[in-house]
């Protein structure tokens, strides 16, 4: 249990780089915070135990028989290191390797690829037999040898045990003590051998859940290397910024990005896919650092802004918003813990959640023809009991709860229905007094009223200004236009 919070208190302070690494996808971090952990404790438990209890037994044995006959004793003590070179043998070949489970099965339906992924499963199996038959015969051989020790020492016991009577004087009963204190000894190091597969299997599982404890964040909000709590002048500015991501190296994401908002403007960032607008956000929300070049809010620099505290002025809304399996009323409220049932409510209405609320019934997010969701019913695994405008418009109220000075929308409203985006888009108008609102889109119909939009292409600022202004210079935007009809 200490371990397992340990590892898992590591894990969420990790910057976001951490987790695009292949070794650190979720499934690799579910395996060492609960396969990999019960491992350990295996390891740390019972089998410590009695191999702690063999060991001991073992040097106890070995010191009693020098109280008889010391020859004896000298001449069977050189099959205990044979003893332990074969369990380090053993353990050498004991590691075993585990497939992982398969997830995402709705897509899998979806595509019909039942049979494909069974043959994927089925020539990985082969392959992971293949590699355990090819130690087998090692692990058997090795532990034959061990388990093939106990009788050895006995015969060669008492051979010796009869030459020492005979030729040193030592007498029958000097020699079977020592003779049955070697048998133990060695009967004591031969029990460990059960334990050796599960212990090789639980080191490697304790490298793994080690390194998730030792490793330290480039971005720890809980340990922020900033103590600046103050926005300045609220302004937000882009300076020279190259990034390209941790394990990307060869792809400049953005290259000498300059652009500056002030505050309480509404800017629009625009562009093809790829041209590096939810990178902006991402680097915004201190999820990376940029390689190059500064972000400066209110003319300080974003890393000396204490970290926590900057998060707490960002509310973020993006495409493919995440609930979590709690009830409507949590997950609204999950924005801002400490906020009350009618600040929630109120958050809730400013997004269209279509409430009604009385004392006998408490509805939220009515369908068009599909009933509603209770305000109290949990909705599931990632939300997947509401549709996907159900879900912005829960994740819009959630922002909306922490009122924050900087709204960062990725896509907000790009699940909803032109009737449901419009009466959305009024609220945002009412929610966006007073706020810094930053907006990724690819409806015209979301930006054409913003302040500034800044037109973004292969990384860099190719034009800004707002709607009017860019359509009539016929360029970039005015292209991005005329495809997004």
């Amino acid at each position: 249990m200490i371990l397992r919070k340990a590892a898992f208190a590591s894990t969420i302070r990790m910057e976001i780089g951490f987790f695009d690494a292949p070794e650190n996808q979720t499934s690799s971090i579910l395996v060492s915070l609960e396969r990999h952990m019960n491992r350990v404790g295996q390891m740390l438990g019972i089998q410590l135990g009695n191999s702690m209890g063999a060991i001991f037994t073992c040097v106890l044995s070995v010191g009693v028989s020098f109280l008889g006959s010391w020859v004896l004793a000298l001449a069977t003590l050189f099959l205990l290191p044979i003893c332990g070179v074969l369990m380090m043998v053993l353990a050498g070949y004991a590691t075993k390797n585990e497939p992982e489970a398969a997830t995402c099965i709705r897509t899998v339906r979806a595509l019909g690829a039942e049979e494909n992924t069974l043959n994927i499963l089925d020539a990985s199996l082969n392959k992971l037999t293949e590699l355990n038959a090819r130690k087998s015969w090692k692990l058997g051989l090795s532990l034959g040898f061990n388990l093939s020790m106990f009788p050895a020492i006995f015969l060669s016991g008492f051979w010796m045990s009869a030459t020492c009577i005979q030729y040193w004087g030592f007498d029958a009963r000097e020699v079977l003590l020592t003779l049955f204190c070697i048998v133990f000894g060695v009967m004591a190091v031969s029990s460990i051998v059960q334990y050796i597969p599960d212990t090789a299997s639980g080191y490697h599982a304790a490298g793994e859940v080690f390194r998730l404890i030792d490793q330290v964040s480039k971005i720890d909000a809980t340990q922020p290397t900033g103590h600046i709590e103050s926005l300045g002048d609220g302004s937000l500015e882009f300076k020279d910024v190259y990034f390209w991501y941790p394990h990307r190296p060869e792809v400049c994401v953005l290259k000498k990005l300059n652009f500056t908002i002030q505050k309480g403007q509404s800017v629009a960032l625009v562009g093809f896919s790829g041209s590096g607008k939810s990178t902006v956000i991402q680097l915004i929300q201190c999820f990376y650092n940029p390689q190059r070049g500064s972000i400066r809010v209110g003319g300080q620099e974003l890393g000396d802004l204490n970290l926590a505290w900057w998060r707490r002025q960002l509310g973020v809304v993006g495409q493919e918003p995440v609930l979590f399996d709690m009830s409507l009323f949590e997950n609204v409220r999950y924005g801002s813990p400490e906020a009350t049932e009618a600040q929630v409510k109120t958050a809730a209405t400013a997004a269209n959640m279509d409430y009604v609320f009385s004392d006998q019934v408490n509805y939220a997010l009515a369908g068009v023809n599909t009933g509603s969701v209770k305000w109290t019913d949990p909705v599931g695994l990632r939300g997947e009991k509401l549709s996907g405008g159900q879900k912005q418009r829960c994740a819009i109220a959630r922002a909306l709860l922490r009122s924050p000075a900087f709204m960062l929308l990725d896509e907000a409203t790009s699940a909803l229905d032109s009737s449901s985006e419009r009466l959305v888009q009024q609220a945002m108008q009412e929610a966006r007094k007073g706020r810094t609102t930053i907006t990724v889109a690819h409806r015209l119909s979301t930006i054409q009223h913003s302040d500034k939009i800044f037109v973004l292409s292969n990384g860099r600022l190719v034009e800004s200004g707002t709607y009017n202004e860019l359509i009539s210079l016929r360029g970039n935007f005015a292209m991005f236009a005329a495809r997004s009809l």
